[in-house]
């Protein structure tokens, strides 16, 4: 089984742990701090280093969020694409598999592990916006262990990235930048 343990030490219920992680009051450095109190299981670990190890040793990170709060990612790219263009390996962070495609379509080598072609569809859940276009993370009816899975990987491998850019709005690329300016990158 995948699960998180809690660092003994500084016992949390999985309420805190939820509200904080999921963006909304906690911003980036409560969240980041409070992550780095989780500690993943040795399974679930041993998997993320396999994923890191399928990267070359350099690579970017892209994080585009494309479900209830759409990033524009063809601006990203237009914006940043000498940046873009000159990684060897791309990383795509991503709720939606239109960006991966996008990204792919610029002939740029990209990586995604999260399971994205088998997303199925189902109703408008509280305030996320109607399901529009192919299906998404926040919107299918994916097993939440291998939602979870998959996010805990972009965030492992987001933390690992040579270099982070993003145009996303919203608590959870505050989050992620957050970890990357605290040092989690070489905590883990």
């Amino acid at each position: 089984s995948y699960e998180l343990s809690l660092n003994p030490e500084k016992e949390k219920s999985q309420a805190d742990i939820w509200f904080h992680l999921a963006g909304g009051g906690g911003g980036g450095a409560l969240s980041s701090a409070l992550f780095k109190r989780l500690i993943p299981s040795p399974l679930l670990l041993s998997h993320y280093k396999v994923l890191r190890k399928r990267l070359p040793s350099s690579y970017l990170a892209i994080h585009c969020r494309a479900t209830d709060m759409m990033c524009d990612y063809p601006g990203l790219y237009q914006q940043h694409r000498d940046l873009i263009d000159s990684y060897k390996a791309i990383y795509v962070a991503t709720d939606n598999l239109e960006v991966v495609r996008f990204f792919e379509q610029q002939d740029l080598n990209v990586f995604n592990f999260s399971d994205l072609t088998t997303l199925g569809r189902r109703p408008k859940v509280g305030r996320l916006a109607e399901p529009k276009g192919p299906p998404t993370l926040h919107t299918s009816s994916m097993d939440s262990e291998r939602k979870m899975k998959d996010l805990l990987g972009d965030i492992y491998l987001v933390t690992q990235a040579t270099q982070l850019i993003s145009n996303s709005a919203g608590g959870f690329i505050s989050f992620l930048r957050h970890l990357r300016k605290d040092g989690t990158r070489e905590s883990l």
